[in-house]
């Protein structure tokens, strides 16, 4: 939602912790359809928000310096606000 309106548009939470559970600050989120790249940096609290154009397939990367890379396809069948929770592995 956006200024408390509905706009029919996902929102992606997202939140990024190591394998001890601790938030990751700094990790880039790229999500991808074939078309449109979007992007994001994690707060201190491992959290970043991406708002996808449209609903269906994306590639989601998560890259932080020191973890191995994270890349897997999420699908957003709804207009809905979601939570990503993502284990980086060193």
């Amino acid at each position: 939602m956006r200024d408390g309106e509905d706009d029919d548009l996902p929102i992606i939470n997202h939140k990024i912790v190591d394998i001890k559970g601790d938030s990751k600050a700094g990790a880039i989120v790229v999500i991808n359809d074939g078309h449109d790249t979007l992007t994001g940096t994690t707060n201190r609290f491992g959290v970043c928000h991406t708002h996808p154009t449209h609903l269906g397939s994306w590639d989601l990367k998560v890259i932080l310096p020191g973890y191995l890379p994270l890349n897997q396809t999420i699908v957003l069948v709804d207009s809905i606000t979601c939570r990503v929770d993502t284990l980086l592995v060193p």
